[in-house]
């Protein structure tokens, strides 16, 4: 987890953390945790990731061409590892030190808001880009017998999604953060540091 993570989930009201939750509640994570090796999260991520591999595989045996389908998935993988992964590991990291330095934590961090969306945006886009820009119209017409005029708006519909989404999350435990943030952080922030710094070393 990054820094900027790790005070989100101390300033923001451990979001996702297991601090605050009732005892029996901490104590049946810690146990599942045990026995399955991860959370729950992991799990049901493996779960939508298998179901999502079945469902492709029963696609994959019904078409016309499934080796040039498995040669630009096998592609496409590459292309991510090779080049678009050091290139936007490379901007994630030149944005964390161009943010601006401020004497405080944000209640929320922005961030990881902002760079999921983008990045399975970003990853479909690689993925579907010959159907997004009608590049294999006539291919996919003859395996297919369809279209591929629908994917261009298919695509803004599922990124449009992802990124309203991720803001409407942001918003929700941005609206928490504060709820739950110390009276005193707020006080402080009224009276200004210099009284904040008098009243500590009193």
């Amino acid at each position: 987890m990054t820094a900027d993570g790790e005070h989100g989930d101390q300033v923001g009201g451990n979001f996702g953390g297991e601090v605050g939750r009732p005892p029996a509640r901490r104590a049946g994570l810690a146990l599942f945790r045990r026995r399955y090796g991860g959370g729950p999260g992991h799990l049901l991520t493996m779960v939508a990731g298998l179901s999502l591999a079945g469902y492709v595989i029963s696609i994959l045996a019904g078409v016309g061409h499934p080796l040039e389908i498995l040669l630009w998935v096998a592609g496409a993988i590459v292309a991510h590892d090779l080049v678009l992964f050091p290139l936007y590991t490379a901007l994630d990291r030149l944005s964390h030190r161009l943010r601006p330095r401020s004497g405080r934590p944000p209640l929320v961090p922005l961030r990881n808001h902002v760079r999921a969306p983008l990045v399975i945006s970003g990853i479909l886009l690689l993925m579907s880009f010959p159907l997004v820009f009608g590049l294999s119209q006539r291919t996919y017409l003859r395996a297919t017998g369809l279209s591929t005029s629908v994917y261009a708006g298919n695509f803004a519909v599922v990124a449009g999604s992802l990124f309203a989404g991720s803001a409407l999350i942001y918003a929700l435990r941005f609206v928490l953060a504060r709820r739950n943030r110390p009276q005193f952080v707020a006080d402080d922030r009224e009276k200004g540091p210099d009284d904040a710094h008098q009243r500590a070393e009193g």
